[in-house]
């Protein structure tokens, strides 16, 4: 996916590989080996039929002059790392008294 350099605080407009335009909200960022991570939840229609509560990981990456942001897949070494990071992360954030 890449920046649509639609950026508004904290929300991006992204372009899958087939040129659907997708709206995503950032919820946390994190650094490691240096490459920046950003856990992004689409924001989706009422109608939409997706699971409630899931994030993808992306990262931002050199494209050329551009910075874009590239998925991140299992096969990524820092995968594991990064996505445990923000596991953690959101695990501390729930609050469980209300």
């Amino acid at each position: 996916m890449s920046e649509n350099m639609n950026n508004e605080a904290d929300f991006f407009t992204l372009t899958d590989e087939e040129g659907n335009e997708i709206e995503f909200e950032v919820l946390a960022d994190y650094e490691l080996n240096g490459t920046r991570y950003f856990a992004m939840m689409p924001i989706e229609d009422e109608e939409a039929d997706e699971a409630e509560g899931e994030f993808v990981i992306l990262k931002l990456v050199q494209d050329g002059d551009e910075l874009v942001f590239d998925s991140v897949f299992e096969e990524d070494p820092d995968f594991v790392p990064v996505a445990e990071y923000f596991e953690n992360y959101f695990s501390s954030e729930i609050d469980y008294d209300n």
